[in-house]
């Protein structure tokens, strides 16, 4: 975990999003859809549980709401996210986004979204589709047209959420003695 959290800061640079990364690893423990290494680490078993059986219960990957591919309560990467460069960086990127998406995936669930971490997930997918670019020239075409749709379904279904969560109130009109609407 703390290596996870080295590498954010690292790609987050010094000053920027790295304590955001920080802020989101605590939230996801908070709903309790932390990645099973981070859950091990900080909670303590439930009475009569061992930790292998705790670490060994699948979980619904919040990605899987949004149309992405899952395994085991994982995001499957595209092969051509995966292999890009700074590969420290773009790690970082795809375990943030992960983690947005299952937060944002568990507080639809409630009925309430976060626009901030909307926000961060929005950014990941900004600067991994970045990275993309950049790689698109050592890339068979096959394996870049499959890592930017796989983006292109993150970064819709995260602005549909922010879309909804941000839509105005249906005004209804009221009728008045008379026939007058006010």
């Amino acid at each position: 975990m703390k290596r996870l959290l080295a590498g954010a800061s690292r790609a987050a640079g010094p000053g920027g999003s790295g304590r955001v990364w920080k802020w989101l690893i605590a939230a996801a423990l908070a709903f309790g859809i932390a990645p099973a290494p981070a859950r091990a680490q900080y909670t303590a078993p439930a009475q009569g549980q061992d930790s292998a059986a705790r670490l060994e219960t699948p979980r619904l990957a919040g990605a899987a709401l949004f149309g992405l591919p899952t395994k085991d309560g994982r995001v499957q990467w595209p092969f051509g996210l995966e292999s890009l460069t700074p590969s420290e960086e773009s790690k970082a990127l795809r375990n943030q986004l992960e983690l947005v998406l299952d937060i944002v995936a568990a507080q639809a669930a409630e009925g309430q979204t976060n626009r901030v971490l909307i926000g961060f997930g929005l950014g990941s997918v900004r600067d991994l589709r970045q990275l993309l670019k950049e790689s698109a020239g050592g890339m068979h075409p096959k394996t870049y047209a499959e890592a930017s749709r796989f983006l292109d379904r993150a970064e819709r279904g995260l602005t549909r959420l922010k879309a909804a969560d941000t839509a105005p109130a249906i005004k209804t009109t009221e009728t008045a003695p008379g026939g007058a609407r006010h």
